[in-house]
């Protein structure tokens, strides 16, 4: 990350707990999604919608570019709500 110029983190030890209150966040946002059990095309868009909103937070905070990560596999998360 870093050490190849992909990514940039002035404060390291601080930026992981930032990243680990996003992941946790992502965690419980899916989940509570999920246990709702609601399903159609405006579940999937509120589910598709939270997941950018955290994939672009999580590349800003590690300062990657944007686009380069991918939190979650959207076709496996659209089974879940069909």
């Amino acid at each position: 990350g870093v050490a190849e110029g992909l990514l940039t983190a002035p404060h390291p030890e601080q930026m992981a707990e930032v990243l680990v209150s996003l992941i946790l966040g992502l965690s419980d946002a899916l989940g509570e999604m999920i246990l709702v059990n609601q399903s159609g095309s405006a579940a999937l868009e509120r589910v598709e919608a939270t997941v950018a909103a955290y994939t672009y937070s999580i590349e800003r905070t590690l300062g990657a570019a944007p686009a380069s990560l991918k939190l979650i596999d959207m076709e496996t998360m659209k089974q879940w709500f069909v």
